[in-house]
């Protein structure tokens, strides 16, 4: 390999695919924030129903 051929490599190519790296992984780190923000939400919905659910059953059974 030639000097300009390393130089290149060390002062072009090296830093662009390590800036690369760093934006796929904020992308990735951005998206799983939102999937367990909507999983997060999800579950609260789902905890709600089911409590709605045991209160008409315990009303139901009382009568």
């Amino acid at each position: 390999m030639s000097d300009l051929t390393q130089s290149l490599e060390k002062e072009v190519i090296w830093p662009e695919t390590q800036r690369n790296h760093e934006e796929i992984s904020g992308e990735k780190e951005t998206s799983n924030r939102k999937e367990i923000q909507l999983l997060t939400e999800r579950i609260v919905q789902l905890q709600q129903l089911l409590s709605e659910k045991e209160q008409k059953t315990k009303f139901f059974f009382r009568r």
